[in-house]
């Protein structure tokens, strides 16, 4: 089946919802491969936010928006070491697929926190996935961050994604985050050391080979992809409604 975001190799594994997987042949720019995620529902399949036809690969998303939910079995993705904020015992676990340059992500960044304090049953992670290169350099830089101290990630992430950042040329936004690093009582050289180590930008590629995300932010919540909720109302009633399923 040929989509237009390239070609995809489909490996069916069963008969139900989640029980089909997918590689997108599409090169990352550090030359990873992105892999990609199918879902069958009965001979169709669900693709990166999309339905297509499996016999035809036309694409029914028109028709069919909103009326079929997408799923994702939230073990497929690697939470262990991912960045957490919230309850420690979570009934409610919203993964979040965002980028420094993306202004709804911005937007959304300002609803966590009143989202967290009125539900405390509720998890919140964060996953770099950069759709720029200078995106990509602040995240690689909140990795080096983390990784040499894991407390100060909140604070530089949340400088990041509330900065203006439009119209910022290469030179602009290095220069942001040396701002943001002294400010925030790091030394600049000794991020540059970790980024230079490769290990940050591993990092950030394994976050974004882990899901195929077709725009930010992406939510999944508890396992459902949700892709135009990035105001409180909109999430708390997501929130309410997965807790209640909870305590069925």
């Amino acid at each position: 089946m040929e989509t237009q975001s390239g070609e995809v190799i489909v490996e069916k594994i069963g008969d139900n919802l989640g029980l089909a997987r997918a590689v997108l042949l599409k090169k990352s720019n550090d030359g990873m491969s992105v892999p990609g995620v199918l879902f069958m529902v009965g001979r169709q399949y669900i693709l990166v936010g999309r339905l297509f036809d499996v016999q035809t690969g036309g694409d029914l998303s028109p028709e069919l928006f909103g009326k079929v939910p997408i799923t994702f079995d939230l073990n497929r993705l690697n939470l262990h070491n991912a960045h957490k904020r919230g309850s420690e015992y979570p009934k409610v676990v919203i993964v979040e697929y965002g980028d420094y340059g993306c202004q709804s992500c911005a937007k959304l960044e300002k609803v966590w926190q009143p989202l967290l304090d009125n539900f405390p049953e509720v998890q919140h992670v964060y996953k770099h996935f950069p759709l720029s290169d200078g995106s990509r350099y602040l995240a690689e830089i909140a990795e080096a961050v983390s990784l040499h101290d894991q407390s100060k990630f909140w604070e530089i992430h949340q400088r990041f994604m509330s900065a203006d950042k439009s119209n910022w040329d290469e030179k602009e936004t290095r220069r942001f985050a040396q701002v943001q690093l002294k400010q925030n009582g790091l030394d600049p050289e000794m991020i540059e050391r970790a980024l230079r180590s490769g290990e940050p930008s591993k990092g950030v590629s394994r976050n974004q080979s882990e899901f195929p995300v077709s725009q930010t932010p992406t939510l999944i919540v508890n396992g459902e992809v949700v892709t135009n909720a990035f105001d409180y109302s909109e999430l708390k009633t997501i929130v309410e409604t997965k807790l209640k399923e909870k305590n069925r």
